[in-house]
């Protein structure tokens, strides 16, 4: 059935003066009731009431609902219809509207639901009709557990900071981060390492307004890396690009495989105004021009560049030539 389909609404006022034969049962499950109230322990009990439609399920439960003894016992009482199109979100909703006395807006709910997520692992959006959760900021700083981004994250078109600092443990982005197109901050992006179900570094080609920092994991599986377009990212100050560290076992020495590496490099020229260099892990035997005779034309405005683990390359670049370089850093250089 469509999710458009209008719902049977019904409400719990009756008049019980035209109705018979319902005080067994009404005593029956009202003692059901109240005995669960003398409980003080955690548990909340359901009782269902099913039967044939027609048969009177309803009125027995606004009777119920209407009696002076439930009202005495309870001090909250509330009444919500479900129906089919089942909806989480709209029930949810009629319930703590219901609660409270207080019409409800589910998307500020459910942002301040996040904002208090300190050790979030795993957040699935999957299948949500939401049209808006965050019109501008999701701060994930700090969150030591999180391994995943939820797989519904393209769904937060108006989305303009994903902030994702220490985030060590966060090894899978999901497709979609291209559909972010007003992103201004994207702390980090995870590259797909599981046969094409995460996330695509031609995601990253039409966010031009990203600024500040971006560090770009998982490139040692990456095939085209000139899709991300960095050359066009002219508000990015810092980039650092780690290309995966690999064991002993899945270290490749083969030529083909270091050249596709240098390849990949070759494609991620950042834009002139960026400050800020940072290259890990990156087993190619040479790095590309724009780093070697024509780093001064490319990286002009580079005031720090950090190289940790080339130790395939026995040549440096052309470090000389970056007139307003200031911090260097090499680490991990074996040869």
């Amino acid at each position: 059935q469509s999710r458009e389909e209008p719902l049977r609404s019904t409400s719990s006022f009756v008049d019980g003066s035209e109705i018979y034969g319902r005080i067994d049962d009404i005593y029956s499950i009202e003692s059901m009731l109240l005995s669960e109230t003398d409980h003080q322990d955690s548990h909340v009990p359901l009782i269902s009431i099913v039967g044939t439609g027609g048969f009177g399920k309803t009125t027995l439960v606004q009777l119920i609902v209407e009696d002076k003894e439930v009202k005495k016992n309870f001090e909250t009482r509330m009444w919500v219809c479900v129906s089919q199109p089942f909806n989480l979100e709209r029930v949810a909703k009629s319930i703590i509207e219901e609660a409270t006395g207080y019409e409800v807006d589910t998307s500020a709910r459910l942002k301040l639901f996040i904002c208090q997520m300190t050790c979030l692992r795993v957040l699935d959006l999957s299948k949500t009709y939401l049209e808006e959760l965050l019109d501008k900021t999701l701060k994930l700083n700090w969150c030591g557990s999180l391994k995943k981004l939820p797989k519904g994250i393209g769904k937060l078109r108006n989305l303009r900071h994903l902030e994702l600092e220490r985030t060590y443990k966060l090894s899978y982005f999901p497709r979609g981060l291209e559909r972010l197109s007003c992103l201004r901050t994207l702390s980090k992006v995870v590259l797909d390492c599981d046969g094409g179900k995460g996330c695509q570094i031609g995601e990253l080609k039409l966010l031009d307004h990203i600024q500040g920092e971006l560090r770009i994991e998982g490139l040692g599986q990456v095939a085209d890396s000139i899709e991300a377009v960095l050359k066009k990212k002219e508000k990015l100050r810092s980039l650092d690009l780690v290309f995966s560290e690999e064991s002993d076992e899945e270290r490749h020495d083969d030529e083909e495989e270091r050249k596709r590496k240098e390849n990949v490099l070759d494609g991620l020229q950042p834009h002139t105004n960026l400050a800020e260099l940072r290259i890990e892990d990156y087993e190619g035997n040479r790095f590309p021009s724009w780093m070697m005779s024509s780093i001064n034309s490319a990286l002009p405005n580079l005031v720090k560049l950090k190289l940790r683990n080339c130790n395939q390359c026995s040549e440096l670049p052309a470090l000389g030539r970056l007139q307003n370089l200031e911090h260097l850093e090499l680490w991990g250089w074996a040869q």
